[in-house]
């Protein structure tokens, strides 16, 4: 494919935890090999993860991608799916079926197969990277993950989707265990703290081991991720609970980065982070800094920076390159 002679059409689609993200595009390569890109359209949907939703919503959100194109002309009227390169990445779609069958999605919707390539959300940014990096996700759910070339066999990672495990430094990770510890309070276990009010003023009841338990739960995610903005806020005021929930958060990520980082036979010097636990102030000072710290004290010689670019556009550049030479 050889994109030098003239733009083409490019649909990069992020799907993650909170929302999935579709951007439609021109992308031309450059006679200097650089790109250009030119925005058609960039909506926004609900949740993408192939594994908390399952098949049949994942149909439904691939639809809704198809039906928000406008085209190259701006009239979706006249739109030929064929003429899109698409490259999408899922959460929830490590494997071959489960990626086989995002992909016959969209093949459903009209596009051409040979032009579509699915991946994991992170991979997605991983390529934004240009792979020169380890990718640390800190959001509804995380993951430490790294590879150097573009297939999923060579890919390091440790992971979580925020509620399997216990070890994650997600935003649900940080929002399960805040409940876990109001429940405690309710129960008498130890002493209320300005940690059961904010919980209990979240869900709008009083917080039970039936509700914790409800909680728990895949489905629910999203949800109780949502907890994390103000345990951040609880723990700069000082409340103890909640500054042990951020503790272990910041150990667990050292772990899997380490774990990732002693995986590879090529190191990379540096961690990138994506996610709202990484972008605002708050984490930054409460969780990020001290995660440096950490990786410091154990001589572990590790950058640890936050991702300010755009990682579609980026990741778009980075196809449109591999493809030109495929």
């Amino acid at each position: 494919m050889n994109l030098n002679e003239e733009s083409k059409l490019f649909l990069c689609v992020d799907a993650g935890g909170t929302k999935t993200r579709a951007f439609e595009c021109l992308a031309t390569q450059r006679t200097d090999g650089e790109v250009d890109i030119v925005e058609l359209s960039d909506n926004s949907f609900g949740p993408g993860n192939y594994f908390t939703n399952g098949s049949e919503v994942t149909s439904k959100r691939v639809a809704e991608i198809s039906q928000g194109l406008v085209g190259k002309f701006k009239d979706a009227e006249s739109i030929d799916r064929k003429n899109y390169n698409v490259f999408a990445g899922f959460a929830g779609v490590r494997g071959q079926e489960r990626k086989s069958d995002v992909q016959n999605k969209f093949i459903a919707e009209g596009f051409s197969e040979e032009k579509i390539v699915i991946d994991s959300d992170s991979d997605l940014i991983l390529r934004a990277l240009n792979r020169e990096a380890i990718l640390a996700i800190a959001g509804t759910g995380s993951i430490v993950v790294a590879n150097l070339t573009d297939s999923e066999s060579t890919t390091k990672r440790a992971d979580g989707a925020g509620w399997e495990t216990g070890q994650e430094f997600s935003g649900h990770r940080l929002g399960i265990e805040a409940t876990e510890i109001a429940r405690d309070m309710n129960l008498g276990n130890c002493e209320k703290t300005e940690l059961y009010s904010v919980v209990q003023n979240f869900y709008k009841q009083e917080i039970t081991n039936k509700l914790y338990m409800s909680m728990n739960v895949r489905e629910k995610v999203s949800y109780v991720a949502e907890l994390a903005p103000k345990i951040f806020e609880l723990a700069h005021e000082g409340e103890e609970h909640s500054q042990r929930i951020i503790a272990k958060a910041v150990e667990n990520a050292k772990e899997q980065i380490v774990s990732v980082y002693e995986m590879l036979e090529e190191k990379i010097p540096k961690v990138a982070f994506w996610g709202g636990m990484a972008k605002a102030e708050l984490p930054q000072k409460l969780f990020l800094d001290p995660l440096r710290a950490s990786l410091k004290a154990n001589s572990i010689d590790l950058s640890v920076e936050v991702i300010t670019f755009d990682p579609v556009i980026e990741a778009i550049k980075y196809e449109v390159k591999r493809r030109s030479i495929a």
